[in-house]
């Protein structure tokens, strides 16, 4: 399975985080990634865990995951 780009993640996350914020699974004020932990596995918005994606190497996958991660940490900080 293709992985999606860092742009694509992290718009998925964004209305999975967005979806379950009006739900009330997230409060409407969480302002940072690592807050976001404390709610929801914040690795499974915009599919950052799945598994099913290839990756060179574990290196290259971690990075993907940390870009996706401090975009949407970016985003949650300006959102507060």
């Amino acid at each position: 399975m293709s992985r999606p780009t860092v742009e694509e993640a992290v718009s998925l996350a964004q209305e999975q985080i967005l979806r379950d914020m009006r739900r009330g699974v997230v409060p409407s004020h969480c302002d940072s990634f690592e807050e976001l932990q404390d709610y929801a596995d914040a690795n499974l918005y915009g599919n950052i865990g799945d598994h099913r994606y290839s990756f060179p190497s574990v290196e290259a996958w971690c990075d993907w995951a940390n870009e996706v991660q401090d975009q949407l940490d970016a985003w949650l900080e300006l959102r507060g």
